[in-house]
């Protein structure tokens, strides 16, 4: 399973990120609404985390 974080601030998405992958977690990052997208359809099991 991939953890995908959707985050437009790119510092935070990559401490997330980092966190993260130090408990061992698999995580993919998206910037934006398109390509956020883009990886849901790509991967079929795949938790989704987004900022409001």
């Amino acid at each position: 399973m991939k953890i995908l974080i959707i985050e437009d601030e790119r510092k935070l998405s990559d401490s997330i990120v980092t966190y993260l992958g130090s408990e061992q977690y698999r995580c993919e990052q998206a910037f934006t609404y398109a390509d956020a997208r883009m990886k849901v359809n790509l991967y079929e099991n795949m938790t989704v985390c987004c900022s409001t």
